[in-house]
């Protein structure tokens, strides 16, 4: 009777008609069953993305290049760059230095010129040839005189005067000839330090057009590197921003990506699914998405789960009174061979007695 009971239970629970395949579509969609909230987080840090982008873009104010140009440009590294300002910047400063000293030899010839002016006004200097001139015009107009040219009348007047200018010249020349010297003295230093105001310009105009030359060669590096216009010392942080639209452009196309990764893969899930459930004929509505699907298949799948679970627990029963009733069986079997045994030792007893 039990095993009847269990077969019926078996016949009553019917062939299972449960596909794996169903199973197996599902494990890979649960993980794309919240794509709406993993799109709509994804899709946000794709805007925070691309508002930074948007940003380093402003910062690095170079609208002739684009994203993929700036990525192939090929510029120097931050080490060369350092190294072509140091050079740079020496040039300078020896450009600075003589044009200092070439300010200060100028400011001094200028001052030792202002003590020659001042010298030369407040001290009356008599020449050796200033000297010679005198007497020289005084010899002349004795001897117009002694030879008739000149009468007395008319050149006693010009050879005094000519003595006199000639007396007091002499006496001048002896009281001038310290001063002379001093004055020799200052006119030296002024042109001395003259020549060195025009050497230290010379060296420093020298220096300007290394200067210029190389910040000409740093002008034809920047248009080679396609940055035409960008100067040495904003270099380094021109550099740096590109970086940084670089880097914000890398961060907004991973975001793109993983969005357009996770969609594709959440798409290629539901179709699989779909079809799995459609030939296992589970009906599922044409619009359905992909977490009603999945609702969907959850309960075909449990409830395959559960039959499962009650046939093998049905089958176990049918093995356990399968099992019984041999035992039975075989215990009837031993019971009626041991009455025909002891029927045929009575038979035999009373045959031996003749009863």
């Amino acid at each position: 009777q039990a095993l009847n009971a269990v077969n019926q239970k078996l016949e009553d629970l019917g062939k299972s008609s449960y596909d794996s395949a169903v199973e197996v579509a599902l494990d890979q969609a649960l993980p794309h069953k919240s794509i709406l909230v993993k799109e709509r987080a994804l899709r946000v840090a794709a805007e925070a993305a691309k508002a930074k982008l948007t940003s380093a873009l402003t910062a690095l104010r170079w609208p002739a290049l684009d994203i993929e140009q700036l990525r192939q440009l090929q510029l120097p590294s931050r080490e060369r760059v350092t190294s072509i300002k140091s050079s740079r910047q020496e040039i300078a400063s020896q450009v600075s230095l003589r044009k200092s000293r070439a300010e200060e030899s100028l400011l001094s010839a200028q001052a030792l010129a202002l003590q020659v002016s001042q010298f030369e006004a407040g001290n009356k200097v008599v020449t050796a040839a200033e000297l010679r001139v005198a007497r020289r015009e005084r010899d002349r107009a004795w001897g117009d005189i002694k030879a008739g040219a000149l009468s007395v009348a008319d050149g006693a007047p010009r050879m005094d005067a000519n003595l006199r200018l000639a007396d007091e010249l002499a006496d001048a020349r002896t009281l001038s000839e310290s001063a002379a010297a001093s004055l020799q003295g200052l006119r030296d230093q002024h042109e001395a330090a003259k020549q060195q105001a025009e050497s230290h310009a010379k060296l420093a105009e020298d220096k300007q057009r290394e200067l210029d030359k190389f910040d000409a060669t740093w002008a034809d590096l920047t248009a080679q590197w396609g940055i035409d216009g960008i100067g040495l010392e904003d270099m380094h942080d021109w550099l740096a921003k590109r970086d940084a639209v670089l880097t914000a452009a890398d961060a907004l196309q991973s975001k793109e990506n993983e969005l357009r990764v996770e969609q594709d893969a959440a798409t290629d899930a539901g179709r699989a699914l779909a079809e799995a459930m459609a030939k296992a004929g589970i009906e599922v509505a044409q619009n359905a998405g992909l977490a009603q699907m999945a609702a969907k298949a959850e309960q075909y799948v449990e409830e395959a789960k559960t039959q499962r679970v009650t046939k093998q627990g049905l089958l176990q029963q049918q093995a356990d009174a399968k099992v019984a009733l041999q035992q039975a069986k075989q215990a009837v079997t031993s019971r009626a061979e041991a009455v025909t045994q002891w029927n045929e030792r009575w038979s035999a007893a009373l045959a031996a007695a003749n009863l």
